[in-house]
């Protein structure tokens, strides 16, 4: 994917771009896009599942 960025963690990939003000071209801020793989989905919101599961001291394994 040209001018899409690899991630680290994973084969999915992500770009950003300016956006600029069409009559001054002052900078307004940048988008931001990704194309996620599912495993790469998934393995991404385990791991903010269990940030939550830390700070609200929640224990899935008891009945």
């Amino acid at each position: 994917m040209i001018g899409w960025k690899k991630f680290a963690s994973g084969r999915s990939f992500f770009h950003t771009s300016a956006l600029e003000d069409p009559d001054t071209g002052r900078m307004l801020g940048e988008l931001y896009a990704e194309t996620l793989l599912y495993e790469d989905i998934v393995d991404r919101a385990s791991k903010r599942i269990g940030v939550y599961r830390e700070k609200l001291q929640i224990d899935f394994s008891k009945k």
